[in-house]
């Protein structure tokens, strides 16, 4: 407590910065987490539909990752994948077109991307993709 010599006023009292400091990211934590590991699990849950060769089921569940993690490369990469082992073709090709916007250098994404464009008879642009994935060491 202090207070302000000579003014007359009554002393003040700063309230503790960190009681509520810390209470905020403990509940912000508590909240993030379950949905941490329902993305985790649905992850797992489209690598092993995609194992299985169940791919539009793996899909379906992937896509729920990626929405729930618009970041994470590698649910883009999953989804990728399943989208292509089930022959949705247009969609695989936005998801690879994405992943290699993301990561250039991604060898395995260029292939698949030119793998992609060769099955809608596009071999022309397929092309392109598989040359910059051989030049990364990826052929098939």
């Amino acid at each position: 407590m202090t207070s302000t010599p000579g003014t007359g006023t009554p002393p003040t009292t700063t309230p503790p910065a960190t009681s509520t400091a810390l209470a905020a990211p403990a509940a912000l934590a508590a909240l993030v987490a379950p949905a941490q590991d329902d993305a985790y699990a649905a992850y797992r849950e489209a690598e092993l539909l995609l194992d299985a060769g169940r791919a539009a089921e793996a899909a379906r569940v992937a896509a729920t990752v990626v929405a729930a993690a618009p970041g994470d490369v590698a649910a883009l990469e999953l989804h990728a994948r399943a989208l292509f082992a089930s022959a949705q073709l247009r969609r695989a090709e936005a998801a690879l077109r994405a992943l290699v916007e993301r990561r250039p250098d991604d060898g395995w994404a260029r292939f698949a991307l030119a793998r992609t464009l060769e099955r809608q008879s596009r071999g022309a642009e397929a092309g392109e993709h598989r040359r910059l994935a051989a030049a990364l060491g990826v052929t098939g």
